[in-house]
This record gives structure tokens, C-alpha cells and sequence, in this order.
């Protein structure tokens, strides 16, 4: 799970609902589920977010770099799901097919905005 905010304030709609995923995902039956957060006007404080230091990261998402963790945990198949302005969505679409292959699958789905 990746998502871009912009500040703490913003994380803190869903971050009940983020870390109930996380702690859920450790339980027999249920996926993985690892969230990495940008933080793009704030320097982020992973304490703050609730999450390991591993998880918060400042500025923009590198796309191609985070697919590559994604292909390499030795699953076959991805959903990748987007929401989100159409630069990285675009950037997000044209990876995910650069990037599938007969080892590894991504499915794409996406919804835009503008700003």
C-alpha cells in the first residue's frame, strides 16, 4: 500500500484504519498488507505515523524501485490499484507494464483527478 500525503493531518483520516490493516495482516488467512508512506510537505516522523521507520519516507514515491520490491517477493500476480493525479498515474501505468513479464503480473486499475 502505497500513499502520498501531503502532512501528518491528512495520514491521520484513515491511520486507525492503516494500522488495524497491519496488525490484522500478522493473522493467519489475511495478506500482507505493508503500507509505505510519502510525506511531501513535512519531514516525516515514522512515530507520529505509527508505523516502523521503514515504512515513512519524505518526498515523492520512486514507482519503478517499489514495483521492483513488489516483483521480487516471489508472488506471481499484483493488483495495482491508483487513485491519484494523472502524472503518476500515467508514470504508475507505463511501469507496471515495462515491468510485467512471464514471472510476474501486474493488473492495473486506476481513477484520476485534477488538480
Amino acid at each position: 500500500f502505497v500513499w502520498v500525503v501531503d502532512c501528518a493531518t491528512t495520514y491521520d483520516v484513515f491511520k486507525k484504519t492503516i494500522l488495524q490493516c497491519v496488525e490484522r495482516s500478522t493473522q493467519p488467512g489475511f495478506p500482507a498488507f505493508v503500507p509505505i508512506i510519502h510525506v511531501t510537505r513535512e519531514q516525516p516522523d515514522a512515530a507520529q505515523y505509527g508505523l516502523p521507520q521503514q515504512s515513512v519516507f519524505g518526498g515523492r514515491p520512486e514507482i519503478r524501485s517499489i514495483l521492483g520490491s513488489v516483483k521480487a517477493n516471489g508472488i506471481l500476480r499484483h493488483a495495482v490499484y491508483f487513485c491519484g493525479p494523472r502524472p503518476l498515474c500515467d508514470a504508475t501505468w507505463a511501469a507496471t507494464s515495462d515491468m510485467s513479464d512471464e514471472s510476474v503480473q501486474f493488473a492495473f486499475h486506476h481513477e484520476t483527478f485534477e488538480f
